[in-house]
């Protein structure tokens, strides 16, 4: 949630550059997550599940 609030912060603050740092940081970490969610699934033979709310 807080670096939800920081990337609304710089997109308002309108430097772009700043905006699209922030955000590539934010979606290496999550492709990061997704592609260690995949190996685990695949290592287990389960299905991961993910709880949403």
């Amino acid at each position: 949630m807080a670096h939800g609030a920081f990337l609304i912060d710089v997109g308002f603050q309108g430097d772009t550059t700043k905006l699209l740092v922030a955000l590539a940081a934010w979606l290496l970490g999550y492709g990061e997550v997704g592609l260690w969610l995949e190996k685990e699934a695949a290592r287990s033979g389960k299905v991961i599940r993910i709880a949403s709310g």
